[in-house]
């Protein structure tokens, strides 16, 4: 999930950049140089490939969890019928277990999935169409083997001061415009048609244009931006803007020093090879259709004023850099304000914030043992002195520990009580969370992990000792907040079983269980309780 959000993070930034890019060359474009436009669309694709502030969590997207209440606690020491309350959480363990089927699809998964689902066929779609197209050039194209056009090809190579002339191949369907393609090593196609000497050049000089500036490997750095940051408009608006650019960047090289006469006879031959239909491989330099850009194109190629160089360029650079900042900042803040790193407390008594509103309240659990009556309560203390208590009957030898186990900003509390007269520690675990300064339960419900050959229990209600929980805490675990529920096995043989969960919607998924040995002979709960924060 964490990559998902800084590819998100990446794109929101690099679509604020492409907006403010757009403006700008559509206000201060038609009268500046085209070649500088080129290097800005690089950063700005580097910009949606490369985060520039990587973060394990992002918070620009913040799942909700929602927090499932069983009942509103009272505030009076009248006792609870034990029967009803087990049976209303056995109904509810039961729906839940049915509902979720073994299975854990939380929102964070559905997004990664549909993110790598639509990243995969994009890829598969183009991979199979390229290679299709190129399948089909290499049977109905062959190299080129007039002597005068090859002359030709190299002497302008040289001209424009390309290193080496690529290969140029004839193709046998005449319904086609000519096209560069090939990545690293360039290959140009030209249809089995006859051109004058002045035609040719300016096909072949546009070409080897292309070659020079490497443009099919920029069209294939904005297919890949585009595969990744597919679910974004602005991505798709870029890939169309570059590739009109760049046939403008290469019109405004050709015509560098062009006559009048000579722009009418290039745009001539410009309009006869988009009549004649470009190849639908995406890495190729087939001509850009579209109405409403063949007429700007044909525009920019008669403007013979002297255009500006690059302080348009430098200008627009300098502000998609400062709005690409302002949105990281952006995310900075919402870091700052969002994301609450609450630390693991233990004890009978801590400080922390329960509700969320900054200030620190007082928490304390004390166990009760009279005459009549034995119990446990929980109180809690706020600011403004109010307080609110839940009383648990039958029940001493009692501990809490807090922690943000939903990794929403928001302090769970994890309360363990020991059973009156259990020489084994038969207790009971229920998690709890404020809200509107009143006391809510979290269900006990286990959302069984399929990858786990172990058995699983459906929840952690104490049934006697056919389940019964042994101790609980909280861990963490590469930076993630766990509960850790240690739970009897067999305790003639001396074995628990220590389950760790993350909550979900559904309830709370078993990450993992292992099998304690000696538990109770070796003191190994000392390590399987110890909380870093305590040492």
């Amino acid at each position: 999930m964490g990559i998902l959000l800084n590819i998100m993070e990446a794109s929101i930034a690099g679509g604020m950049a492409v907006i403010v890019f757009a403006v700008l060359s559509f206000v201060f474009g038609r009268k500046s140089k085209k070649k500088y436009k080129m290097l800005i669309w690089c950063l700005i694709m580097l910009r949606f490939l490369i985060p520039l502030q990587s973060r394990e969590q992002s918070v620009l997207v913040q799942l909700e969890v929602p927090v499932y209440r069983l009942n509103e606690v009272s505030n009076s020491t009248t006792e609870l019928p034990v029967d009803s309350a087990e049976q209303v959480m056995n109904e509810l363990s039961n729906v839940a277990v049915d509902k979720s089927k073994s299975h854990r699809l939380t929102s964070g998964n559905i997004m990664v999935l549909a993110w790598g689902m639509g990243t995969f066929l994009f890829f598969s779609y183009y991979v199979f169409t390229q290679r299709r197209v190129f399948e089909k050039l290499r049977k109905k194209s062959s190299l080129c083997i007039d002597e005068q056009m090859l002359h030709q090809a190299k002497g302008l190579s040289k001209k424009i001061g390309l290193k080496e002339c690529p290969q140029i191949y004839i193709m046998a369907d005449k319904k086609i415009s000519p096209f560069s393609a090939g990545l690293f090593k360039n290959k140009i196609y030209l249809p089995d048609t006859e051109y004058s000497k002045k035609d040719l050049e300016y096909i072949l000089q546009h070409e080897l244009i292309h070659c020079k500036n490497h443009d099919i490997l920029i069209k294939g750095l904005v297919i890949f931006v585009n595969g990744i940051h597919w679910f974004n408009p602005f991505v798709w608006l870029m890939r169309v803007l570059i590739n009109q650019d760049i046939e403008l960047i290469c019109d405004e090289k050709v015509l560098s020093t062009a006559t009048k006469e000579e722009r009418r006879e290039y745009s001539e031959i410009i309009m006869s090879c988009i009549s004649a239909g470009a190849t639908k491989a995406a890495l190729t330099t087939g001509y850009v259709q579209g109405t409403r850009f063949i007429k700007y194109r044909f525009d920019n190629i008669f403007m013979v004023e002297k255009r500006r160089t690059s302080i348009v360029s430098v200008i627009g650079t300098l502000l998609v850099m400062l709005f690409v900042s302002n949105g990281l900042r952006m995310t900075e803040v919402l870091a700052e304000t969002k994301q609450c790193d609450i630390p693991i407390c233990y004890g009978i008594e801590i400080r922390t914030d329960v509700d969320s509103n900054g200030t620190e309240e007082r928490v304390y659990v004390k166990d009760c043992i009279g005459l009549d009556e034995t119990y446990t309560q929980l109180v809690v203390q706020f600011s403004n002195g109010t307080k609110d208590f839940t009383n648990y009957s039958g029940y001493w030898n009692s501990y809490m520990v807090s922690g943000d186990l939903n990794a929403d900003g928001v302090t769970e509390i994890v309360l363990f009580r020991s059973s009156v007269g259990s020489a084994y520690g038969l207790g009971e675990v229920n998690v709890l969370q404020i809200e509107n300064q009143k006391w809510y339960e979290i269900p006990n419900v286990f959302i069984k992990n399929p990858d786990l050959q172990e058995e699983q229990p459906e929840d952690f209600i104490a049934r006697q000792f056919g389940v019964s929980c042994v101790a609980a805490t909280i861990v963490e675990t590469d930076g993630r907040k766990l509960l850790r529920l240690i739970m009897d096995e067999d305790i003639t043989e001396d074995v628990v079983k220590c389950i760790d969960c993350s909550w979900t919607e559904e309830g709370w998924y078993i990450e993992n269980i292992q099998m304690i040995m000696d538990y109770y002979a070796e003191y190994k709960d000392m390590e399987l309780l110890e909380n870093n924060l305590l040492k």
